[in-house]
Protein backbone atom coordinates (compact mmCIF):
# COMPACT_ATOMS: atom_id res chain seq x y z
CA UNK A 1 0.00 0.00 0.00
CA UNK A 2 2.80 2.56 0.96
CA UNK A 3 4.11 1.37 -2.14
CA UNK A 4 1.23 2.55 -4.50
CA UNK A 5 0.53 5.76 -2.15
CA UNK A 6 4.26 7.09 -3.90
CA UNK A 7 3.42 6.13 -7.07
CA UNK A 8 -0.03 7.60 -7.18
CA UNK A 9 2.07 10.99 -5.60
CA UNK A 10 4.92 10.79 -7.70
CA UNK A 11 2.17 10.33 -10.79
CA UNK A 12 -0.03 13.56 -9.20
CA UNK A 13 3.46 15.61 -9.52
CA UNK A 14 4.55 15.17 -13.17
CA UNK A 15 1.19 15.97 -13.92
CA UNK A 16 0.87 18.81 -11.94
CA UNK A 17 4.66 19.67 -13.14
CA UNK A 18 3.42 19.62 -17.12
CA UNK A 19 0.29 20.97 -16.66
CA UNK A 20 2.39 24.50 -15.11
CA UNK A 21 4.32 23.95 -18.34
CA UNK A 22 1.46 23.82 -20.41
CA UNK A 23 0.07 26.55 -19.01
CA UNK A 24 2.87 28.87 -19.12
CA UNK A 25 3.03 27.47 -23.34
CA UNK A 26 -0.80 28.87 -23.51
CA UNK A 27 0.41 32.16 -22.52
CA UNK A 28 2.78 32.50 -25.07
CA UNK A 29 1.11 31.11 -27.75
CA UNK A 30 -1.94 33.12 -26.98
CA UNK A 31 -0.72 36.25 -25.80
CA UNK A 32 3.09 36.78 -27.01
CA UNK A 33 4.22 37.88 -23.68
CA UNK A 34 7.61 36.65 -21.97
CA UNK A 35 6.40 33.99 -19.26
CA UNK A 36 8.30 33.86 -15.95
CA UNK A 37 11.94 33.40 -15.87
CA UNK A 38 12.35 29.97 -15.77
CA UNK A 39 9.88 29.25 -18.39
CA UNK A 40 12.38 31.45 -20.38
CA UNK A 41 15.30 30.53 -19.87
CA UNK A 42 14.39 27.01 -21.32
CA UNK A 43 12.29 28.52 -24.14
CA UNK A 44 14.62 30.84 -25.42
CA UNK A 45 15.23 30.83 -28.77
CA UNK A 46 18.35 28.59 -30.09
CA UNK A 47 18.52 28.32 -33.48
CA UNK A 48 22.37 27.01 -33.37
CA UNK A 49 22.18 24.64 -30.78
CA UNK A 50 20.19 21.41 -32.74
CA UNK A 51 16.91 23.90 -34.00
CA UNK A 52 15.69 24.60 -30.44
CA UNK A 53 13.47 27.27 -31.52
CA UNK A 54 10.13 27.95 -29.48
CA UNK A 55 8.46 30.55 -31.28
CA UNK A 56 9.36 29.01 -34.53
CA UNK A 57 7.13 25.94 -33.34
CA UNK A 58 4.32 27.73 -31.72
CA UNK A 59 3.96 30.26 -34.95
CA UNK A 60 3.59 26.97 -36.99
CA UNK A 61 0.10 26.01 -38.39
CA UNK A 62 0.69 22.66 -36.49
CA UNK A 63 0.81 24.79 -32.81
CA UNK A 64 -3.18 24.19 -33.97
CA UNK A 65 -5.54 21.85 -33.84
CA UNK A 66 -6.56 20.73 -36.34
CA UNK A 67 -3.72 22.57 -38.06
CA UNK A 68 -4.40 25.28 -40.01
CA UNK A 69 -4.31 25.22 -43.38
CA UNK A 70 -3.81 28.12 -46.35
CA UNK A 71 -6.94 26.61 -47.83
CA UNK A 72 -9.42 26.36 -45.76
CA UNK A 73 -12.26 28.76 -45.10
CA UNK A 74 -12.39 31.91 -43.00
CA UNK A 75 -13.73 31.80 -39.43
CA UNK A 76 -12.63 27.39 -39.00
CA UNK A 77 -12.10 27.13 -35.22
CA UNK A 78 -8.66 26.00 -34.51
CA UNK A 79 -7.61 25.18 -30.52
CA UNK A 80 -3.90 25.63 -29.12
CA UNK A 81 -2.37 22.47 -28.91
CA UNK A 82 -0.74 23.49 -25.67
CA UNK A 83 -4.15 24.15 -24.27
CA UNK A 84 -4.90 20.58 -24.70
CA UNK A 85 -2.13 20.06 -23.45
CA UNK A 86 -3.48 22.10 -20.48
CA UNK A 87 -6.56 20.67 -20.03
CA UNK A 88 -4.93 16.40 -20.61
CA UNK A 89 -3.03 16.98 -17.83
CA UNK A 90 -5.22 19.00 -15.53
CA UNK A 91 -7.79 15.99 -16.02
CA UNK A 92 -5.36 13.32 -15.14
CA UNK A 93 -3.65 15.32 -12.45
CA UNK A 94 -8.01 15.58 -11.38
CA UNK A 95 -8.28 11.82 -11.84
CA UNK A 96 -5.13 10.63 -9.33
CA UNK A 97 -6.26 12.94 -6.48
CA UNK A 98 -10.00 11.70 -6.77
CA UNK A 99 -9.75 8.51 -7.75
CA UNK A 100 -5.85 7.20 -7.45
CA UNK A 101 -5.76 4.05 -7.66
CA UNK A 102 -8.79 2.14 -7.06
CA UNK A 103 -9.69 -1.46 -5.29
CA UNK A 104 -9.22 -4.53 -7.24
CA UNK A 105 -12.63 -5.01 -7.21
CA UNK A 106 -13.23 -1.53 -9.22
CA UNK A 107 -10.24 -2.05 -11.30
CA UNK A 108 -12.16 -1.64 -14.42
CA UNK A 109 -12.34 2.16 -13.49
CA UNK A 110 -8.80 2.33 -13.73
CA UNK A 111 -9.02 1.52 -17.57
CA UNK A 112 -10.35 5.08 -17.96
CA UNK A 113 -6.85 6.92 -17.37
CA UNK A 114 -5.31 4.18 -19.33
CA UNK A 115 -7.18 4.85 -22.37
CA UNK A 116 -6.55 8.87 -21.80
CA UNK A 117 -2.92 8.70 -21.81
CA UNK A 118 -2.58 6.19 -24.14
CA UNK A 119 -4.42 8.57 -26.77
CA UNK A 120 -1.77 11.02 -25.03
CA UNK A 121 1.16 9.11 -26.12
CA UNK A 122 -0.33 8.86 -29.06
CA UNK A 123 -0.84 12.51 -29.86
CA UNK A 124 2.72 12.81 -28.13
CA UNK A 125 4.66 10.34 -30.45
CA UNK A 126 3.07 12.89 -33.24
CA UNK A 127 4.14 16.07 -32.45
CA UNK A 128 7.91 15.01 -31.70
CA UNK A 129 7.11 13.65 -35.26
CA UNK A 130 6.57 17.16 -36.34
CA UNK A 131 8.79 18.57 -34.65
CA UNK A 132 11.34 16.90 -35.54
CA UNK A 133 11.20 15.57 -39.08
CA UNK A 134 8.43 17.74 -40.25
CA UNK A 135 9.50 20.98 -38.90
CA UNK A 136 13.11 20.15 -38.27
CA UNK A 137 12.55 22.90 -35.26
CA UNK A 138 11.71 21.93 -31.48
CA UNK A 139 10.54 23.55 -28.58
CA UNK A 140 12.25 22.56 -25.55
CA UNK A 141 8.90 22.68 -23.16
CA UNK A 142 7.06 20.72 -25.33
CA UNK A 143 9.60 18.11 -25.78
CA UNK A 144 9.85 18.09 -21.75
CA UNK A 145 5.79 17.57 -21.55
CA UNK A 146 6.23 14.45 -23.52
CA UNK A 147 8.75 12.82 -21.76
CA UNK A 148 6.58 13.53 -18.59
CA UNK A 149 3.54 12.26 -20.50
CA UNK A 150 5.59 8.84 -20.97
CA UNK A 151 6.83 8.50 -17.37
CA UNK A 152 2.82 9.30 -16.37
CA UNK A 153 1.74 6.30 -18.55
CA UNK A 154 4.17 4.16 -17.10
CA UNK A 155 3.65 5.44 -13.77
CA UNK A 156 -0.52 4.76 -14.27
CA UNK A 157 0.44 1.05 -15.35
CA UNK A 158 2.20 -0.04 -12.34
CA UNK A 159 -0.90 1.73 -10.54
CA UNK A 160 -3.06 -1.09 -11.86
CA UNK A 161 -4.55 -3.16 -8.93
CA UNK A 162 -3.95 -6.41 -7.81
CA UNK A 163 -5.56 -8.40 -5.51
CA UNK A 164 -3.66 -8.38 -1.56
CA UNK A 165 -2.25 -11.27 -0.40
CA UNK A 166 -3.83 -12.31 2.72
CA UNK A 167 -2.15 -11.57 5.48
CA UNK A 168 -0.61 -14.05 8.17
CA UNK A 169 -2.20 -14.11 11.33
CA UNK A 170 -2.52 -16.28 14.29
CA UNK A 171 -6.25 -18.27 15.17
CA UNK A 172 -7.15 -17.16 18.82
CA UNK A 173 -9.83 -19.80 20.36
CA UNK A 174 -13.40 -17.36 20.33
CA UNK A 175 -11.71 -14.82 18.21
CA UNK A 176 -12.90 -14.95 14.12
CA UNK A 177 -9.98 -15.04 11.71
CA UNK A 178 -8.20 -12.30 9.89
CA UNK A 179 -9.03 -13.67 6.65
CA UNK A 180 -12.76 -14.62 7.55
CA UNK A 181 -14.12 -14.47 4.29
CA UNK A 182 -17.81 -13.60 5.58
CA UNK A 183 -16.19 -10.08 5.80
CA UNK A 184 -16.96 -7.73 3.25
CA UNK A 185 -14.50 -4.98 1.92
CA UNK A 186 -16.19 -1.91 0.33
CA UNK A 187 -15.54 -1.10 -3.29
CA UNK A 188 -12.43 2.21 -3.56
CA UNK A 189 -13.79 4.45 -4.29
CA UNK A 190 -16.86 5.18 -3.96
CA UNK A 191 -20.04 6.04 -6.56
CA UNK A 192 -20.04 9.83 -4.90
CA UNK A 193 -16.31 10.39 -5.09
CA UNK A 194 -16.52 9.07 -9.12
CA UNK A 195 -19.15 11.62 -9.54
CA UNK A 196 -17.33 14.54 -7.70
CA UNK A 197 -14.28 13.63 -9.49
CA UNK A 198 -15.82 13.88 -12.70
CA UNK A 199 -17.77 17.28 -12.55
CA UNK A 200 -14.44 18.26 -11.24
CA UNK A 201 -13.14 17.37 -13.93
CA UNK A 202 -15.57 19.26 -16.16
CA UNK A 203 -15.31 22.46 -14.15
CA UNK A 204 -11.25 22.50 -14.35
CA UNK A 205 -11.70 22.41 -18.47
CA UNK A 206 -14.51 25.09 -18.74
CA UNK A 207 -12.21 27.29 -16.36
CA UNK A 208 -9.50 26.58 -18.86
CA UNK A 209 -11.54 27.49 -21.97
CA UNK A 210 -12.74 30.79 -20.37
CA UNK A 211 -9.37 31.83 -19.38
CA UNK A 212 -8.20 30.75 -23.11
CA UNK A 213 -11.13 33.25 -24.26
CA UNK A 214 -10.28 36.07 -22.38
CA UNK A 215 -6.80 35.58 -23.18
CA UNK A 216 -7.37 35.43 -26.65
CA UNK A 217 -9.92 38.45 -26.20
CA UNK A 218 -7.15 40.38 -24.53
CA UNK A 219 -4.33 39.62 -27.18
CA UNK A 220 -7.02 40.82 -30.26
CA UNK A 221 -7.84 43.74 -28.08
CA UNK A 222 -4.29 44.50 -27.54
CA UNK A 223 -3.32 43.88 -30.91
CA UNK A 224 -6.29 46.47 -32.32
CA UNK A 225 -4.60 48.79 -29.89
CA UNK A 226 -1.39 48.83 -31.30
CA UNK A 227 -2.67 48.70 -34.95
CA UNK A 228 -5.07 51.42 -34.45
CA UNK A 229 -1.81 53.43 -32.94
CA UNK A 230 0.00 52.72 -36.01
CA UNK A 231 -2.53 53.47 -38.19
CA UNK A 232 -3.11 57.13 -36.60
CA UNK A 233 0.62 57.80 -36.71
CA UNK A 234 0.68 56.97 -40.60
CA UNK A 235 -2.43 59.21 -41.09
CA UNK A 236 -0.69 61.98 -39.20
CA UNK A 237 2.54 61.35 -41.17
CA UNK A 238 0.41 61.41 -43.96
CA UNK A 239 -1.52 64.80 -43.04
CA UNK A 240 1.74 66.94 -41.94
CA UNK A 241 3.20 66.54 -45.26
CA UNK A 242 1.03 68.89 -47.29
CA UNK A 243 3.62 68.77 -50.50
CA UNK A 244 2.05 65.45 -50.93
CA UNK A 245 -1.36 65.90 -50.66
CA UNK A 246 -0.89 68.81 -52.51
CA UNK A 247 0.51 66.56 -54.88
CA UNK A 248 -2.21 64.02 -54.92
CA UNK A 249 -4.95 66.23 -55.66
CA UNK A 250 -3.04 67.43 -58.69
CA UNK A 251 -2.29 64.44 -60.03
CA UNK A 252 -6.37 63.05 -59.23
CA UNK A 253 -9.02 62.84 -62.10
CA UNK A 254 -11.14 65.60 -63.42
CA UNK A 255 -14.88 65.48 -63.36
CA UNK A 256 -17.16 67.24 -64.81
CA UNK A 257 -19.44 68.21 -62.53
CA UNK A 258 -22.90 69.83 -63.57
CA UNK A 259 -24.08 72.90 -61.80
CA UNK A 260 -27.38 73.39 -62.49
CA UNK A 261 -28.38 77.92 -62.71
CA UNK A 262 -30.62 77.25 -58.87
CA UNK A 263 -28.23 75.25 -56.99
CA UNK A 264 -27.04 77.05 -53.86
CA UNK A 265 -24.32 78.90 -53.73
CA UNK A 266 -22.06 80.65 -51.35
CA UNK A 267 -18.88 83.26 -51.29
CA UNK A 268 -16.97 84.71 -49.04
CA UNK A 269 -18.03 88.09 -47.75
CA UNK A 270 -14.86 89.84 -49.50
CA UNK A 271 -15.11 88.14 -52.72
CA UNK A 272 -15.01 90.63 -56.07
CA UNK A 273 -16.70 90.37 -59.19
CA UNK A 274 -13.16 91.15 -61.06
CA UNK A 275 -11.12 88.39 -59.10
CA UNK A 276 -11.33 84.74 -59.99
CA UNK A 277 -12.98 82.00 -57.35
CA UNK A 278 -12.03 78.86 -56.47
CA UNK A 279 -14.42 76.43 -57.59
CA UNK A 280 -15.49 73.92 -54.94
CA UNK A 281 -18.26 71.89 -54.60
CA UNK A 282 -19.21 69.76 -51.82
CA UNK A 283 -21.77 66.63 -51.61
CA UNK A 284 -22.78 66.24 -47.97
CA UNK A 285 -25.47 64.91 -45.40
CA UNK A 286 -26.97 67.35 -42.92
CA UNK A 287 -27.07 64.44 -40.32
CA UNK A 288 -23.38 63.94 -40.60
CA UNK A 289 -21.03 64.92 -38.24
CA UNK A 290 -17.86 65.45 -40.36
CA UNK A 291 -19.83 67.24 -42.85
CA UNK A 292 -20.52 69.91 -40.05
CA UNK A 293 -17.17 69.68 -39.00
CA UNK A 294 -16.36 70.42 -42.61
CA UNK A 295 -18.49 72.95 -43.26
CA UNK A 296 -17.35 75.13 -40.71
CA UNK A 297 -13.59 74.43 -41.20
CA UNK A 298 -14.36 75.65 -45.13
CA UNK A 299 -16.23 79.32 -43.50
CA UNK A 300 -13.66 79.98 -40.87
CA UNK A 301 -10.48 79.00 -41.52
CA UNK A 302 -9.88 77.71 -45.46
CA UNK A 303 -11.94 81.05 -47.34
CA UNK A 304 -9.72 83.53 -45.63
CA UNK A 305 -6.70 81.67 -46.77
CA UNK A 306 -8.39 83.07 -50.57
CA UNK A 307 -9.71 86.69 -48.63
CA UNK A 308 -13.08 84.99 -49.51
CA UNK A 309 -12.70 83.92 -53.07
CA UNK A 310 -14.13 80.79 -52.68
CA UNK A 311 -17.40 79.51 -54.68
CA UNK A 312 -19.00 76.67 -52.66
CA UNK A 313 -21.42 74.73 -54.78
CA UNK A 314 -23.54 72.84 -52.39
CA UNK A 315 -24.58 68.92 -53.38
CA UNK A 316 -26.97 65.96 -51.96
CA UNK A 317 -25.66 62.49 -50.64
CA UNK A 318 -27.34 61.27 -47.93
CA UNK A 319 -26.65 58.51 -46.71
CA UNK A 320 -30.30 57.04 -46.07
CA UNK A 321 -31.78 54.57 -48.00
CA UNK A 322 -34.89 56.37 -48.24
CA UNK A 323 -33.72 58.66 -50.98
CA UNK A 324 -30.67 57.43 -51.64
CA UNK A 325 -30.53 53.87 -53.15
CA UNK A 326 -26.89 53.52 -53.91
CA UNK A 327 -26.12 53.33 -50.15
CA UNK A 328 -26.76 49.51 -48.85
CA UNK A 329 -27.14 50.42 -45.59
CA UNK A 330 -28.57 53.49 -43.73
CA UNK A 331 -26.40 55.41 -41.72
CA UNK A 332 -27.85 58.15 -41.21
CA UNK A 333 -31.93 57.97 -41.05
CA UNK A 334 -32.76 61.15 -40.62
CA UNK A 335 -30.95 62.66 -43.70
CA UNK A 336 -33.64 62.19 -46.06
CA UNK A 337 -35.85 64.39 -43.78
CA UNK A 338 -33.03 67.03 -43.35
CA UNK A 339 -32.45 67.41 -46.97
CA UNK A 340 -36.12 67.53 -47.98
CA UNK A 341 -36.14 70.72 -45.42
CA UNK A 342 -33.08 72.35 -47.34
CA UNK A 343 -34.86 71.80 -50.51
CA UNK A 344 -37.96 73.14 -49.24
CA UNK A 345 -36.55 76.23 -47.93
CA UNK A 346 -34.60 77.00 -51.18
CA UNK A 347 -37.66 76.49 -53.18
CA UNK A 348 -39.52 79.03 -51.07
CA UNK A 349 -36.95 81.40 -50.34
CA UNK A 350 -34.61 81.06 -52.63
CA UNK A 351 -30.48 80.56 -52.25
CA UNK A 352 -30.39 82.87 -49.05
CA UNK A 353 -32.87 80.84 -47.70
CA UNK A 354 -31.03 77.40 -47.95
CA UNK A 355 -28.05 78.42 -46.74
CA UNK A 356 -29.86 79.73 -43.65
CA UNK A 357 -31.41 75.91 -43.60
CA UNK A 358 -28.19 74.72 -43.81
CA UNK A 359 -26.54 76.52 -40.99
CA UNK A 360 -29.48 75.89 -39.05
CA UNK A 361 -29.57 72.12 -39.88
CA UNK A 362 -25.63 72.04 -38.85
CA UNK A 363 -26.23 74.01 -35.48
CA UNK A 364 -28.94 71.19 -34.17
CA UNK A 365 -27.58 68.23 -36.20
CA UNK A 366 -27.83 66.57 -32.79
CA UNK A 367 -31.79 67.40 -32.44
CA UNK A 368 -31.56 65.94 -35.82
CA UNK A 369 -30.15 62.91 -35.45
CA UNK A 370 -32.32 62.00 -32.37
CA UNK A 371 -35.53 62.83 -34.51
CA UNK A 372 -36.58 65.89 -33.00
CA UNK A 373 -36.05 68.46 -35.35
CA UNK A 374 -39.68 69.41 -36.40
CA UNK A 375 -40.20 70.63 -40.11
CA UNK A 376 -42.42 73.48 -38.46
CA UNK A 377 -39.86 74.45 -36.04
CA UNK A 378 -37.38 74.75 -38.78
CA UNK A 379 -39.83 76.80 -41.06
CA UNK A 380 -40.40 79.25 -38.33
CA UNK A 381 -37.20 79.65 -37.90
CA UNK A 382 -36.85 80.27 -41.46
CA UNK A 383 -39.51 82.46 -41.40
CA UNK A 384 -41.81 80.42 -44.72
CA UNK A 385 -45.18 79.29 -43.86
CA UNK A 386 -45.46 75.76 -42.16
CA UNK A 387 -47.95 74.75 -44.70
CA UNK A 388 -45.80 75.23 -47.48
CA UNK A 389 -42.99 73.95 -46.41
CA UNK A 390 -44.28 70.95 -45.73
CA UNK A 391 -45.88 70.89 -48.81
CA UNK A 392 -42.69 71.29 -50.53
CA UNK A 393 -40.21 69.01 -48.30
CA UNK A 394 -42.72 66.03 -50.07
CA UNK A 395 -42.85 67.59 -54.12
CA UNK A 396 -41.39 65.34 -56.77
CA UNK A 397 -39.17 68.66 -57.52
CA UNK A 398 -37.47 67.77 -54.78
CA UNK A 399 -36.96 63.73 -55.18
CA UNK A 400 -36.01 64.57 -58.94
CA UNK A 401 -33.45 67.23 -57.74
CA UNK A 402 -31.93 64.67 -54.79
CA UNK A 403 -32.20 61.86 -57.60
CA UNK A 404 -29.66 64.44 -59.98
CA UNK A 405 -27.67 64.61 -57.16
CA UNK A 406 -27.41 61.10 -56.59
CA UNK A 407 -26.80 60.69 -60.36
CA UNK A 408 -24.31 62.77 -60.61
CA UNK A 409 -22.17 60.75 -57.41
CA UNK A 410 -22.29 58.15 -58.94
CA UNK A 411 -20.36 59.57 -61.83
CA UNK A 412 -17.67 60.64 -59.78
CA UNK A 413 -17.48 57.19 -57.99
CA UNK A 414 -18.33 58.67 -54.42
CA UNK A 415 -18.31 56.57 -51.56
CA UNK A 416 -18.90 58.97 -48.60
CA UNK A 417 -19.59 62.35 -47.32
CA UNK A 418 -18.16 64.80 -47.28
CA UNK A 419 -16.91 64.59 -50.53
CA UNK A 420 -15.21 67.30 -51.72
CA UNK A 421 -13.94 68.58 -54.97
CA UNK A 422 -11.89 71.78 -55.95
CA UNK A 423 -12.42 72.49 -59.70
CA UNK A 424 -13.27 68.89 -60.29
CA UNK A 425 -10.66 67.52 -58.79
CA UNK A 426 -11.73 65.56 -55.85
CA UNK A 427 -9.59 65.93 -52.34
CA UNK A 428 -8.53 63.34 -50.34
CA UNK A 429 -10.18 62.79 -47.43
CA UNK A 430 -7.15 63.47 -45.30
CA UNK A 431 -6.62 66.58 -46.62
CA UNK A 432 -10.47 67.96 -46.97
CA UNK A 433 -9.56 69.30 -43.34
CA UNK A 434 -5.94 69.79 -43.19
CA UNK A 435 -5.29 73.94 -42.86
CA UNK A 436 -1.51 72.92 -44.62
CA UNK A 437 -2.95 71.20 -47.21
CA UNK A 438 -5.57 74.74 -48.17
CA UNK A 439 -2.44 76.40 -47.78
CA UNK A 440 -0.47 75.52 -50.27
CA UNK A 441 -3.70 75.28 -52.43
CA UNK A 442 -3.75 79.20 -51.64
CA UNK A 443 -0.50 80.08 -52.98
CA UNK A 444 -1.01 78.19 -56.40
CA UNK A 445 -4.17 80.40 -56.32
CA UNK A 446 -2.80 83.27 -55.58
CA UNK A 447 0.35 82.38 -58.03
CA UNK A 448 -2.28 81.45 -61.15
CA UNK A 449 -4.00 84.67 -60.35
CA UNK A 450 -1.00 87.02 -60.87
CA UNK A 451 -1.35 88.76 -57.44
CA UNK A 452 0.66 89.01 -54.16
CA UNK A 453 -0.68 87.04 -51.73
CA UNK A 454 -1.84 89.16 -48.75
CA UNK A 455 -0.59 89.06 -45.40
CA UNK A 456 -3.57 88.69 -43.91
CA UNK A 457 -4.42 85.51 -45.91
CA UNK A 458 -1.54 83.64 -44.01
CA UNK A 459 -3.47 80.27 -41.74
CA UNK A 460 -3.58 81.28 -37.90
CA UNK A 461 -3.18 77.66 -35.61
CA UNK A 462 -6.34 75.71 -35.30
CA UNK A 463 -7.78 75.10 -32.22
CA UNK A 464 -9.40 71.87 -33.20
CA UNK A 465 -8.06 69.06 -34.75
CA UNK A 466 -11.32 67.97 -37.02
CA UNK A 467 -12.34 64.51 -37.42
CA UNK A 468 -12.38 62.37 -39.98
CA UNK A 469 -15.54 62.09 -42.50
CA UNK A 470 -18.03 59.59 -42.57
CA UNK A 471 -16.98 56.71 -44.99
CA UNK A 472 -19.40 53.68 -46.17
CA UNK A 473 -18.73 50.67 -48.00
CA UNK A 474 -19.71 51.05 -52.22
CA UNK A 475 -23.03 49.51 -52.89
Amino acid sequence: MRRGRIIEVVAAVLCFTAAVISYNLVLKHVTGASGAAWFEAGCRDKPAAGGANCAAVLASPYSYFPPKRSTEPDGMPHLPVAFLGLFYYSALLTWIIGIGRPSHRRRRLHILPLLLVGMGLAASAYYMNIMFRVLNEWCPWCVVTHVLNLLIAICLVVMWPRRLKPATSVAVEGMPSTHDQSLTVLPIPSGRTILITLVAIVTVGWGELNMLGLKTWKRQAASATEGYKTCLEAVNRIKSDSDALLRNWQAATKHEIRIRPDDPVRTGPKSEATQPMLDVVVFSDFECPSCQRFAAFLENQAQPLFDGHIKTVFKHYPLDSACNERVSKTVHPHACAAMSMAEAARMLGGNAAFWKAHDYLYEHRDALAQGKLAPDAVATELHLAPAAFREAMSSQAVVTRVAEDIDQAKRCDIKGTPAVFVEGKLVDTLAATEIGFWDKLADVYWQRSNLQRPASTKPKPSPTTPGTPDRKDAP
